[in-house]
């Protein structure tokens, strides 16, 4: 049985059951993967408490579209509620709506007959970000997204021969490729899955991996002329600049430049970079948001979509607009979480690879657990981009690193096998993985940790 149905519905309850080869315990690294392709690690980032309904848009709704209806029938009710319409989601069937009196348009919405469904919008924190974490987080166990102390390298210290300790031995049988970006060596995790193995069988130049995030600073020295066009869909403005430094990081850590003698190296070596700003400057974002960047991501190209992001409750918008990109081929990757036993969404859909995170001696560090975890991969001390004005590098741990490894990973194997689906592609990560914990599946690694 595949890993799980991309047109299913509901979250995942059980663990996928892998088909083809029999699945090895430490197997040798990443070569299985790509070509067997070497696949990235993801970090996990710590998934918050839900906070008030006051902190999300106050007034917005979504609505779907019951089958066969369309958006102009509702345009009546829009005029009577006094509602403003903000945008259409033609793909996930969804209007998203603002009006003065929420509770009342919510359910008059909900009445009519040509919605399926319509909701209050909900907000969504990047982990470690909202009030109530932040007031009980313990900041050894909650550290999503946090960097590491002493972490920070500026970019003047830099260069070509800076910080390059003696490479290791090259893997036997192959002249692996090692790129020459002065952060590499500090980048544990490329060791541990065998990157440079798998760059020897590929690497992930037609391929674009969208940062649903809080943005990315694209004019970044190790990020710059990896951008495609994106879009702010929590300011709705054209200009996804990030100003928090989430985004940056995770943006890094999926494809910053590689072998341009800078910095550090993303593991989809050559990939392209679609920024889409669904998080505010202190890390709060909604769902609204979320979905309508999920949308222009399978709409405009992207084959590939990191969500370092989460919240406890699902959302019929959300789960639409997974949906939606999974039935046009896109490969998703979401954070498992940092709080507890899950599930968290978009991570526990079944159209979605939950992640989980590891250490660099293959240890569980203390992030989530449950049943959406389907893999995991390095999280732990991360060496990657961040914001210029914070010193450009710095080493951050969290779900959030983790989930676009998985995301990485994915982009070599499409530019290896362009002719594969999605379900392909989740299976042979699956296939590849070294298996951790117990045997098989279970709720700490998934299926474990990438290869």
């Amino acid at each position: 049985m595949p890993p799980r149905s991309p047109d299913a519905r509901a979250p995942r309850r059980t663990p996928p059951i892998p088909q083809g080869p029999s699945r090895r315990r430490r197997a040798p690294r990443v070569s299985r993967l790509l070509g067997p392709l070497l696949l990235a690690p993801f970090l996990l980032l710590p998934f918050l408490p839900a906070p008030s309904l006051a902190e999300a848009a106050p007034g917005r709704i979504l609505i779907g579209l019951a089958p066969g209806a369309d958006f102009g029938a509702l345009e009546p009710l829009h005029r009577a509620l006094g509602a403003r319409l903000v945008r259409t989601l033609p793909g996930s069937r969804i209007a998203i709506v603002d009006a003065p009196r929420p509770d009342l348009a919510r359910a008059r919405y909900a009445a009519h007959p040509s919605s399926a469904w319509a909701e209050r919008d909900q907000p969504v924190w990047l982990p470690g970000r909202s009030p109530a974490e932040r007031q009980a987080a313990d900041p050894s166990s909650v550290a999503g997204s946090a960097p590491s102390p002493g972490a920070v390298l500026q970019l003047a210290t830099l260069s070509r021969r800076s910080l390059r300790p003696a490479r290791p031995s090259r893997p036997a049988g192959r002249d692996a490729t090692y790129p020459n970006d002065p952060l590499f060596d500090l980048q544990w995790h490329h060791e541990t899955i065998g990157s440079a193995t798998a760059w020897d069988f590929g690497r992930a130049h037609e391929v674009t991996i969208a940062i649903v995030d809080t943005g990315v600073e694209c004019d970044h020295p190790d990020l710059a002329g990896a951008c495609v066009e994106g879009y702010d869909y929590y300011n709705d403005d054209p200009d996804p600049r990030d100003d928090n430094q989430h985004g940056t990081i995770e943006a890094g850590v999926a494809a910053a430049v590689t072998d341009n003698a800078l910095g550090v190296a993303g593991l989809a070596w050559g990939a392209r970079i679609m920024p889409l700003k669904a998080m505010s400057a202190s890390g709060q974002g909604s769902f609204s948001a979320i979905v309508s960047s999920i949308e222009h991501a399978a709409d405009h190209g992207a084959q590939v979509i990191s969500l370092s992001l989460g919240a406890q409750q699902g959302s019929e918008a959300l789960q639409a607009a997974v949906a939606y990109a999974a039935g046009r081929g896109v490969f998703l990757a979401a954070a498992g979480g940092n709080g507890g036993q899950g599930p968290h969404y978009p991570a526990a859909y079944p159209e979605v690879v939950g992640v989980a995170g590891t250490k660099p001696d293959d240890s569980h560090p203390p992030f989530t657990t449950g049943p959406h975890i389907e893999i995991a991969a390095p999280g732990w001390d991360i060496q990657t981009t961040t914001l210029t004005t914070e010193g450009g590098y710095a080493r951050h741990h969290g779900t959030s690193e983790a989930t676009p490894l998985v995301a990485a990973l994915a982009a070599l194997l499409i530019e290896q096998h362009p002719d594969w689906s999605v379900a392909q592609i989740r299976q042979r990560i699956i296939d590849s993985a070294v298996d951790l914990g117990q045997p098989g599946w279970d709720e700490v690694f998934g299926w474990g940790r990438i290869d």
